[in-house]
């Protein structure tokens, strides 16, 4: 594949999962190539670009089908240029830039100290946040955390990487590798999930006569939103968890799993038919001939259909090995893996004044003023993150 742009652009550098050869440094190479992967392009100015033009951009991939056949597939788009840094910002894509401060985090973490690296993502959010604050709301109050309204979520999604298995001190190394791998090929839509889950509350839905259409828009990921006696759905794309509450109606309960209460739930749940030869106390999630469990796997299939991937079922229960899994994903809370989301937002604003105060020291043409203390909102955009 190769990329190709108008005058006054240049590539500068792919990342990605590919090869490229050292006599042909324009082209990358891949051994196939499907739906669910994507490739970083980053652009250098070589010259001045004129405000109001269009620049032109080309994708070009040959390849050879299943039959044998050499074919190429040509992708042309033509963007505006701007030099209104305002109209930068509106058009900015959380997506794209969130695949990018992931993927360079995975292209440099295998030689990188976690400390350096986690460094990194809070560094590169805060320049962007910190450009806006200065070409775009220069005026406002600093005690403010003024957001641009594309990227209001960046930081939460910031959170989400030094949360991570990638950042995460005590991973696996599998499983940090595995996080890598698929952070360095997966496409945008599918990497903004797998950094903040989808958790839905299924107890209404269970006993719902009838299901919706679609299902509704994600919680918030934090244990406040967790309601006793509820029932919980958490995916990323790749695997899923069904938390049951300890508080859980004993009925539904049985419906659900054919278990008489909650002590009797094995630690060996398992949706696993191999699991249940081997230990015939284990309680596997099967179709039951009731409206709960119907209702159940008709929200599974949904949410695989929706996601194009069977999705790994784990069904956790209090104090079982798979509880923590569930809430290490809650990246809203304060956990050993670091700050609540509140806090973080705080301490990206204090480094966002830091960083003006640095700029308006430098070019002398504002008054400095000290760091203030922190006023910020919380943002968590259900329109942006729970429709993923």
């Amino acid at each position: 594949m190769r990329v190709r742009c108008s005058q006054g652009l240049e590539v500068g550098s792919y990342l990605g999962a590919f090869y490229r050869t050292t006599f042909n440094p324009t082209d990358v190479n891949f051994p196939a190539v499907d739906c669910d992967k994507s490739v970083i392009v980053s652009l250098r100015h070589q010259e001045k670009l004129s405000p109001g033009a269009e620049a032109y951009f080309q994708a070009a991939l040959l390849y050879t089908t299943t039959e044998g056949q050499r074919r190429i597939r040509v992708h042309t788009i033509a963007i505006p240029i701007s030099d209104n840094m305002s109209t930068i910002f509106k058009a900015a894509d959380l997506d794209s830039q969130i695949a990018i401060i992931g993927r360079r985090l995975a292209a440099t973490l295998p030689g990188t100290s976690l400390s350096s690296a986690r460094e990194s993502i809070t560094n590169q959010s805060v320049a962007i946040l910190a450009a806006y604050r200065k070409y775009c709301a220069s005026n406002s109050s600093s005690a403010q955390l003024i957001l641009p309204e594309a990227l209001k979520l960046l930081p939460l999604y910031a959170l989400s990487l030094l949360k991570g298995p990638a950042l995460k001190d005590g991973v696996k190394p599998d499983e940090r590798s595995i996080w890598i791998s698929h952070m360095m090929s997966l496409e945008t839509c599918r990497i903004t999930p797998l950094l903040y889950p989808r958790l839905l509350s299924l107890a209404d839905m269970l006993v719902a006569d009838e299901l919706p259409d679609e299902l509704p828009d994600g919680l918030v990921l934090s244990s406040e939103k967790l309601a006793q006696g509820g029932v919980y759905l958490l995916e990323n794309g790749f695997e899923a968890y069904l938390y049951l509450d300890k508080t859980l109606d004993p009925n539904l309960l049985n419906d659900l799993l054919n278990s008489p209460n909650y002590s009797f739930l094995s630690f060996s749940l398992s949706p696993n038919y191999e699991d249940i030869l081997r230990n015939p106390n284990a309680i596997a999630l099967l179709p039951r001939d009731n409206k709960a469990s119907h209702n159940l796997q008709q929200i599974l299939a949904k949410t695989r259909i929706h996601r194009s991937s069977f999705l790994r079922l784990r069904i956790t229960r209090k104090s079982d090995p798979f509880e923590v899994s569930f809430f290490n994903q809650l990246v809203e809370d304060r956990s050993t893996a670091g700050s609540s989301y509140v806090e973080y937002l705080c301490q990206v604003h204090r480094l966002i004044q830091a960083k003006v105060l640095v700029w308006a020291k430098d070019v002398g043409s504002l008054t400095p003023s000290p760091v203030t203390k922190t006023s910020v909102g919380v943002f968590h955009g259900k329109s942006s993150i729970n429709k993923q």
